[in-house]
């Protein structure tokens, strides 16, 4: 069992234009596994903690798929510290996840918790990175696109060396057919994390569907540099 201390990633997209049915499958798998990476991300904290704490249980449980032991455990941590916002994130990411294996009613109630969650986040730090992110995602998905992106906008200033949230933000640009903005967030994603494969991948959609196809290749031929067995990245070159 690995013993560190980990905490979750955030979310994103889906993609549709102009193109064969082949083109169009591949661009929404890609798209929705993005989302998923906007759903969970992980980050390390520093050092080694003893696995009997109830942060660690959950993410075990949580890396096995367990996710009502993961709640349990996330649940415990912050009872045991209500300030502990590595808990409190995990918690919601974990609600959130739990929700893509139940029905819409129970979805419902478990992403109004992660959200309940995530505010209690950025009350404390308004410019937690993730927690906004995550609360972007929400609210876009809820239909208050505008106030993801005013969300997203401000946490790209607050964190200018971040490629996260205008990742997100070209995400949302793209689904909403503004692909120019789209391409410039990517961009400066790309600029701000070169080796990047997600920003790479998502750079080189926003050209390809503006018919930028030479520039498109080069940006599928850096994610491959990076990750040259990546299947998704192997079908953008094909």
């Amino acid at each position: 069992m690995n013993n560190k201390a980990t905490t979750m990633n955030s979310r994103q997209p889906l993609r549709f234009r102009r193109m064969g049915n082949k083109t169009a499958a591949k661009f929404a798998w890609r798209w929705a596994a993005f989302c998923v990476i906007l759903a969970c991300t992980a980050g390390c904290s520093r050092g080694i903690t003893p696995i009997q704490t109830a942060f660690n249980r959950g993410v075990y449980h949580y890396s096995n798929g367990h996710y009502d032991q993961a709640i349990h455990e996330y649940r415990k941590a912050i009872g045991e510290n209500p300030r502990d916002e590595r808990a409190r994130f995990n918690l919601a990411v974990t609600l959130e996840k739990k929700g893509q294996h139940v029905d819409l009613d129970q979805r419902s109630m478990l992403r109004q918790e992660a959200e309940e969650h995530y505010r209690k986040i950025v009350d404390r730090d308004p410019e937690h990175l993730r927690a906004n992110v995550n609360l972007a995602a929400l609210d876009h998905e809820y239909g208050k696109t505008e106030q993801a992106i005013e969300r997203l906008q401000k946490i790209a200033a607050d964190h200018p060396s971040s490629d996260l949230p205008r990742r997100a933000l070209g995400v949302i640009y793209f689904k909403g057919g503004r692909y120019q903005d789209a391409e410039q967030m990517l961009r400066e994603a790309v600029q701000l994390d070169p080796a990047s494969v997600e920003a790479n991948m998502l750079h080189g959609d926003s050209l390809e569907v503006q018919n930028r196809i030479e520039d498109a290749a080069q940006a599928y031929g850096r994610a491959l540099a990076t990750r040259p067995d990546d299947l998704a990245v192997l079908l953008s070159l094909a």
